[in-house]
């Protein structure tokens, strides 16, 4: 009989054993589909957010090439812009260089022709003055020069 209870603690046991580990064997199963699904989830978050980030990237790269492009056209205007306003600052100095010499050479030929216009005034005021002196004196020497020739006809006798 020892045997039968030994076969039936066996079968027993082996019995409570299969169903204990069945039932281990279950909330293990389920405790792996759990983690599986949670890995998933994870997984899937994980791979939505790479989206969102490379998206997100993607648009950034995008904005910062339109900043880009817009800032290379402002900085080719501003670079024509300067070449532009430099050689306007060359041909202003070039001509205000030919303007200085021409005011000079204005100035000089302004200064000769002052110079012989005072000449001619000078001169024909000279000849003026010569004229009228001449004719002054000569008409306030006329009656002494009458008196004289008078007098040197009458003989030198007395003067009255």
């Amino acid at each position: 009989m020892e045997f039968v209870y030994l076969i039936v603690g066996v079968i027993v046991g082996g019995l409570l054993g299969y169903l204990w580990a069945a039932r281990k064997s279950v909330s293990l199963r389920s405790e792996l589909q759990m983690n599986q699904q949670h890995a998933q989830d994870l997984l899937k978050a994980e791979k939505e957010r790479t989206e969102l980030l490379t998206e997100q990237y993607r648009k950034e790269t995008e904005r910062l090439r339109g900043q880009l492009d817009e800032l290379s056209g402002k900085w080719a205007e501003a670079g024509r812009a300067l070449a532009t306003s430099q050689a306007e600052r060359r041909n202003l100095e070039e001509r205000l260089e030919n303007q200085k010499e021409e005011v000079e050479k204005l100035r000089k030929q302004l200064n000769t022709e002052f110079e012989n216009m005072a000449n001619r005034i000078f001169q024909q005021k000279t000849e003026a003055f010569n004229r009228l002196s001449s004719e002054t004196l000569s008409n306030l020497l006329k009656p002494f020069g009458e008196n004289f020739k008078r007098i040197q006809a009458s003989g030198g006798r007395g003067v009255r």
